[in-house]
């Protein structure tokens, strides 16, 4: 049972200024694991003794989920911060409170949730669960909690079924640009963005440091993931000469840090094809925590050394074999309409197994009517997100059914405990009063948080980044002390 407790999201190195003085500390106080609802969450509001139409409302949100204690049975989590709301353009519900959350057993895993909310204007709605079987692998949740069979108000009955993962954001790009009216500007298809509506990383900020002359607008994104300190794996969309490096194939793993990670030909050289080595694209990647990195392409090829033809929807792994075929993925969603390969344009693979995908071309699932290209789906046989709902957030003003998804990378909890920070520097421009904070590290991404006394408290100065340094304009003047501290994942 100490495995749940890994979930723990720690507070990492503070790093501590005064004047021009470096003073790196430690925290141990706990803090809670971000949640994210999932496509499936309902709210359901009824009145069974008077007949009324039952509405059974989707449901959209967050909550934190904080270690409490273990003991030889079971593992008990606080559920804080609830913020459950309907969709857009939907009836308003609005869900908010605090309650506990059980998962252990001494034969069989099973679960317990309570919860105390506020469901619109009412206050004080109890629901909860019996100790039931776990129906998704943990860290997973999905459970059904309801009012008592004797409810305080019988004209008004809630229950909830909820669908949600440890996952803080979703970084994606699309498959066409868009135009976003909550940003009020163009966002290309190129560039990195985050379910929250904002832009992680521009397409020119991704490609800046790899030679390229004349710089070009857009270069497209292909494929996405982070690396080991900070590092921005990705590929592009086109073949295109760099000064530095050479001709750059869009089947290439390259870095913002300025290199070739992998060349397409060594991706796909171990699976022994046909010689000379064909360019298969690229269309998915993602580095496991050993270095491996798992991929798909853009094509299908023969592999000879294995003696089967590697298909555009297969995850294939760089060490020359099939990780997971395009038809084991989508088994469970059950196709209908399917006549070979749906491709495949994102993939994340998670600790306990399940993967989460996008397809290259819609298809018909006998459990969900249609599935659009730019729809997040699960290998356990779930849709994830739809993609309208993921682009909600930038209101985009193309009346589009989908703009696909190319490239995947979620922020999620990591299973060390450990601080991963091994080194801190701030440097302080006295002039100016920039504060500019670098640090060395083996996690992926990061948020600097300042506070003006050691013991907080501590609020974000920034948003979740890939990188390893962080510059806070002119933070020390007028200033004698700021202290911060980085989370990591």
């Amino acid at each position: 049972m100490c495995a749940y407790g890994l979930l723990l999201r720690r507070l990492l190195p503070a790093l501590v200024i005064a004047g021009i003085a470096i003073t790196p500390s430690f925290s141990s106080e706990p803090r809670g694991v971000s949640y994210m609802l999932l496509e499936g969450s309902t709210l359901t509001d009824d009145c069974p003794i008077c007949g009324r139409p039952t509405i059974i409302m989707p449901m959209r949100g967050t909550f934190q989920l904080v270690f409490r204690e273990e003991n030889p049975l079971f593992t008990t989590y606080d559920v804080q911060e609830i913020a459950f709301h309907a969709p857009p353009g939907a009836p308003t519900y609005k869900a908010t409170g605090e309650g506990t959350y059980e998962i252990g057993g001494e034969v069989a895993l099973v679960q317990r949730m309570q919860l105390t909310a506020q469901i619109n204007d009412r206050k004080g709605v109890e629901l909860k669960s019996d100790y039931v079987p776990l129906q998704r692998f943990w860290p997973m949740i999905e459970i059904d909690i309801r009012e008592p069979d004797d409810p305080p108000n019988p004209l008004q009955v809630f229950y909830m079924h909820i669908v949600a993962a440890p996952v803080r954001e979703v970084w994606f790009s699309t498959g066409v640009g868009l135009t976003s009216a909550s940003l009020n500007q163009r966002v290309s298809d190129g560039d990195l963005l985050s379910h929250t509506g904002r832009i992680v990383k521009t397409n020119q900020e991704l490609v800046g440091r790899l030679g390229i002359m004349p710089m070009v607008p857009d270069l497209g994104l292909d494929a996405f993931d982070v690396a080991p300190g900070g590092e921005a794996l990705f590929s592009i969309e086109e073949n295109i000469f760099s000064e530095t490096l050479g001709p750059l194939q869009h089947g290439d793993i390259l870095s913002d840090k300025g290199r070739i990670v992998r060349r397409n030909q060594d991706l796909i050289s171990p699976f022994g094809p046909m010689l000379p080595i064909p360019h298969v694209g690229l269309d998915a990647v993602q580095m496991m925590k050993d270095g491996e990195i798992l991929f798909s392409i853009e094509g299908d090829v023969f592999s000879e050394k294995l003696g089967v033809c590697l298909g555009r929807g297969d995850i294939l792994s760089e060490k020359g074999t099939v990780f997971r075929t395009n038809k084991e993925l989508l088994a469970k969603l059950e196709p209908s309409n399917l006549q070979g390969d749906a491709g495949l344009d994102a993939l994340h693979v998670w600790p306990n197994g399940e993967i989460w995908f996008s397809t290259e071309i819609s298809f018909e699932s006998k459990r969900f009517g249609h599935v659009g290209q730019g729809d997040l789906l699960s290998d356990g046989g779930w849709i994830i997100f739809r993609n309208l709902d993921i682009l909600q957030p930038f209101a985009p003003l193309e009346d589009l059914a989908d703009f696909d998804f190319d490239a995947l990378f979620l922020v999620t909890e990591d299973e060390s405990q450990e601080p991963r920070i091994a080194d801190a520097q701030i440097i302080v421009d006295a002039e100016s009063g920039d504060v500019w904070i670098e640090w060395l590290s083996n996690a992926k991404v990061f948020q600097v948080e300042q506070a003006d006394e050691p013991g907080g408290p501590y609020f974000p100065i920034g948003f979740i980044f890939p990188g390893t340094d962080f510059l806070d304009p002119a933070a020390a003047l007028g200033k004698t002390k700021s202290f911060y501290r980085i989370r990591e994942w």
